[in-house]
Parts: structure tokens; C-alpha cells; sequence
């Protein structure tokens, strides 16, 4: 599933560097095939000239956490999750 909606509540943009951050998304996923899917967040600069150059867009990182990251000509997600689906 992609999005192109925000799911970022308001003021998010002003998060600062090396603070921590929580935020909730709840959605429904309908037709969802059996077997493994990632789950990754792409987050693009706010600018049309930049979003689709993957350098401007932001990459996570945290200690100790397991973010990976697929890089495309055009963007980069960032994988925070493997998930299983079972019909």
C-alpha cells in the first residue's frame, strides 16, 4: 500500500535533532495478499524540484534500532519491519 497523504501530525516538521519522537498511525490494509511484507516509510523532501530525488529525501536513524533502507532512482525508503500476512 502507498500513500500520498500526510500522516504526520501537525508541528512534526519541527522535530528536532537527537530528541525522541513518537507517533501513531492507525489504517486499514484491504486485499492484502499471504506472505511476508515490508513495512517503510517514505519521506520525501517537501519541495516538488526535490521530492523525487532520493538524496533530499530524510533517512532514520536511531541507536540500536534495525532500520534498513531500499534505495530507487528516485527514492529511499526507509524499512522499519517485516510483516506476515496469513489469509
Amino acid at each position: 500500500m502507498r500513500s500520498n497523504g500526510s500522516f504526520l501530525p501537525a508541528g512534526a516538521e519541527r522535530c528536532a535533532a537527537g530528541r525522541g519522537y513518537t507517533f501513531s498511525i492507525s489504517c486499514q490494509v484491504l486485499n492484502i495478499k499471504s506472505g511476508k511484507h515490508l513495512l517503510a516509510l517514505w519521506l520525501p523532501d517537501k519541495s516538488p524540484m526535490l521530492r523525487d530525488d532520493h538524496n533530499y529525501d530524510i533517512q532514520l536513524a536511531n541507536g540500536g534500532s534495525n532500520f534498513s533502507l531500499i534505495v530507487t532512482d528516485k527514492h529511499r525508503f526507509n524499512v522499519f519491519a517485516t510483516i506476515i500476512v496469513i489469509e
